[in-house]
């Protein structure tokens, strides 16, 4: 079963001059075999704090037989934001969760 890689996770904006500020998540979902893929989305509904992002990681299996090899695959999330705008990001999947500090690039 697919679960997500705690450690690899982190959250930061990106406020560098010459471009419009923006929240870019990043962090690894370990999986059994080759063929699966996954994404970052929006939880919908967000939470009740609007300083703490909440992110949902959708997976989807592949179909067929596939190579038993343990693998993780990278994940990347990115939205406009302002500095300040989120302190935490906590990135759900199925029974599990992580949650990080949001910190500000210049």
């Amino acid at each position: 079963m697919p679960q997500l890689v705690k450690q690899s996770f982190h959250a930061w904006i990106d406020d560098m001059p010459g471009a419009k500020p923006k929240l870019i998540v990043t962090g690894e979902l370990q999986v059994p075999t080759t063929g699966w893929k996954a994404e970052i989305k929006r939880q919908v509904p967000q939470g009740t704090n609007p300083k703490i992002l909440l992110l949902r990681v959708d997976a989807q299996a592949p179909s067929g037989p596939q190579g038993q090899i343990v693998m993780n695959l990278p994940l990347r999330y990115e939205e406009p934001a302002s500095p300040g705008q989120f302190t935490q990001v906590t990135v759900l999947y199925e029974n599990e969760s992580v949650t990080v500090e949001v910190k500000v690039v210049h």
